[in-house]
């Protein structure tokens, strides 16, 4: 299970999306961020970004 904490990103946004992959988990954030966030388009910075905030979760 991976994890994506959306607060690295837009602090204060307490939203939290899980998948069973990274892979997984980078789709859910991004559509996270398309919806509540107006983030139309993510660069490659920003998903660089992402794919830094999303990490296993620890026990």
């Amino acid at each position: 299970m991976y994890e994506f904490v959306c607060d690295h990103i837009i602090p204060g946004c307490t939203v939290k999306e899980r998948g069973d992959t990274p892979e997984a988990a980078r789709e859910k954030a991004i559509a996270h961020l398309h919806k509540h966030h107006d983030m139309s388009y993510i660069d490659k910075p920003m998903m660089e970004r992402i794919d830094l905030a999303i990490r296993a979760p620890r026990p």
